[in-house]
């Protein structure tokens, strides 16, 4: 995950933090959902619920 993070960073794109794209989730499903593929990448779950837990554990990985 943090070589997925540092390869955004690298090649300019604007990566949000799990916490900040957490706060995204009661907006458009859309968006969240594509800002938490970003984070998570191949493996973003289908379901809302299912991104959320797995952005919350992401945020809380030292």
């Amino acid at each position: 995950m943090e070589a997925e993070l540092a390869k955004l960073k690298q090649s300019g794109i604007d990566a949000k933090s799990a916490t900040e794209v957490l706060a995204m989730a009661d907006g458009n499903f859309m968006a969240f959902k594509s800002a938490a593929t970003k984070l998570l990448g191949d493996k973003t779950p289908d379901k809302k619920a299912e991104i959320v837990a797995a952005l919350e554990e992401l945020a809380t990985q030292p």
